[in-house]
């Protein structure tokens, strides 16, 4: 789960993220376009489940999802 605040402490929302399968989380910041426009991404490994493996998700500011992204296909 992914919870964004603004600059004073204000909850702006709650998004639940990946799943359950997922370990070894990591949130870092994203900037794909180099366009200033910073994205929070959040990554992990997909422990069960058809993909398996290494994947993320990456966030607009305002939390809206953006790209959901494996590093392996299914077949790998």
């Amino acid at each position: 789960m992914m919870q964004l605040f603004d600059g004073r402490g204000n909850l702006l929302l709650t998004e639940f993220v990946l799943n359950s399968n997922f370990s070894n989380l990591k949130v870092f910041a994203a900037d794909q376009n180099q366009e200033s426009n910073p994205k929070i991404g959040i990554g992990g490994i997909e422990t069960a489940g058809p993909q398996r493996g290494p994947g993320y998700q990456i966030f607009e500011s305002n939390g809206t999802l953006s790209q959901i992204q494996f590093l392996f296909d299914s077949e790998f």
